[in-house]
């Protein structure tokens, strides 16, 4: 859940919140895919148990920095819904979103009654249909929960990135790594050329390879990039190293990529063409249809930035005056200035493992920080409270189940006043950052303290 909810949220909700018994499956998504009548852009699936964020973002921004138009689909989002869907790393605006949400309203009556969509089922629909009315290049979509499972698995990709694959959502997406894996992979299928992925254990690799071969695809294991946490480097790398590969791929397909990309209903390839008409025309590539430019506000896509990106990452705020997007250099992004929120520096981080919990407590190298966390119950809470004895415990969210008596993270704003490292869940990270004020809505800044020009991905954690 995010930390703020606006009132174009509801229809991506309506079904969700009222399904009492009701299955989910991809039924309603395929009649409304059907519903819809569109042609996505060539798509690229983003799956694994953790990195999705932060490889989601390296490889978003890298092929919109190669010269192409990325709408990405990341679940879940951080301060509001808005910033599931994005265009070359900036969330889409206000008006944006009321048009996609009021387009899903007009057709959740047709949808079945006996299933319901699923919020991240109708982000990943909607946001699919948006990109085709623009005439973007290409769609970058974070899987909601599961492979072939989730409507990851409707879009006939041509690549497919693959983070590190462990016993995560066990029960739901599978009872042990294998079938964990098998799920998660299936969101690719023939279509697929290249499958990028980091480093996995030797089940999940033969899963993979066995896959790569049915498919004819190519695998690679991008090195990591530089940097603190080696956590942040590997995810930034794997997403950075697929948008190099599919640079070429959709540089010769243009044109006919577009008209050949289609949906998978029902096990079968069918095309969704557009009907007649210039509202559904697909823009020349690289160029958005100019009747949409003004409502995108979206800056202009030069190599005077810095990148970062708010999903899975580190977050600091300087000694209370700037919050910044990337820590680890020097470089700052999206600095503005905080109020009263005391004099220490923050350093969060949405880490749920141990591990990950281990490597943010080093990157951070802040041996006197008061120290918040979030884990429910579902997670190793016990591993990771290990590594951080005497932390504040608090809870966020909603529908998870947390140990008793936790209060929750406004409880205990006003005790923190020093250095402050928060550790936890997406929707714990996403209160933190609503407190702190932070800028959440681009993954592309300007370097302020040393005007760089240099492309860089900085601090983003996963």
């Amino acid at each position: 859940m995010t930390a703020q909810h606006l009132a174009a949220d509801e229809p991506f909700f309506r079904q969700w919140s009222t399904r009492d018994n009701l299955p989910r499956t991809l039924i309603s998504s395929k009649t409304l895919i059907k519903l819809l009548d569109f042609t996505p852009p060539p798509s690229i699936a983003v799956v694994g148990s953790k990195g999705k964020g932060t490889t989601l973002a390296a490889l978003s921004v890298g092929i919109s920095l190669e010269g192409f138009n990325a709408v990405s689909i990341m679940s879940p989002p951080f301060r509001t819904n808005r910033e599931r869907i994005r265009l070359n790393g900036t969330a889409i605006d206000q008006d944006t979103y009321h048009q996609i949400s009021d387009r899903l309203a007009e057709l959740l009556p047709y949808l079945p009654a006996d299933h319901y969509l699923s919020p991240a089922g109708a982000y990943t629909v909607m946001g699919a249909w948006w990109a085709s009315q623009i005439g973007a290049d290409v769609l970058v979509v974070e899987e909601g929960m599961g492979g072939g499972t989730d409507e990851v698995s409707l879009f006939s990709h041509i690549a497919l990135g693959v983070t590190p694959i462990f016993f995560e959502h066990g029960g739901i997406l599978g009872n042990t790594v294998p079938e964990i894996a098998r799920n998660l992979i299936s969101a690719g299928s023939s279509s697929v050329e290249i499958i990028a992925s980091a480093p996995q254990s030797e089940d999940v690799a033969n899963i993979m390879t066995a896959s790569a071969e049915q498919w004819g695809a190519h695998v690679l294991t991008p090195p990591p990039a530089s940097h603190l946490n080696p956590l942040i480097g590997q995810s930034v790398g794997l997403g950075a190293g697929l948008a190099k590969a599919v640079t070429p791929l959709l540089t010769s397909t243009k044109h006919g990529l577009h008209s050949d990309t289609c949906c998978k209903i029902s096990g079968q390839s069918e095309s969704l063409t557009h009907s007649s008409g210039a509202g559904n025309a697909l823009a020349e590539p690289h160029e958005l249809q100019p009747d949409l430019v003004g409502i995108l506000n979206l800056p202009g896509r030069s190599s005077q930035h810095v990148l970062s990106s708010p999903k899975d990452h580190v977050t600091d705020i300087h000694r209370g005056k700037d919050v910044a997007l990337g820590t680890g250099t020097d470089c700052r992004v999206g600095s503005r200035p905080v109020a009263g929120k005391g004099g220490g520096t923050w350093f969060v981080d949405a880490a749920i493992t141990p591990d990950a919990v281990r490597a943010a407590l080093q990157a951070a190298d802040m041996p006197e920080a008061t120290v918040v966390c979030c884990w429910p119950l579902t997670k190793d809470r016990n591993g990771c409270l290990e590594l951080v004895p005497g932390a504040y415990e608090v809870k966020a969210g909603h529908g998870l189940p947390f140990a008793e008596g936790l209060p929750e993270f406004r409880d205990i704003m006003a005790d923190l006043e020093e250095d402050v490292i928060a550790l936890g869940t997406i929707s714990f990270v996403g209160e933190v950052l609503d407190y702190l004020g932070a800028e959440t809505d681009s993954w592309i800044g300007h370097n302020t303290q040393t005007g760089s020009c240099e492309p860089d991905i900085l601090d983003i954690n996963n």
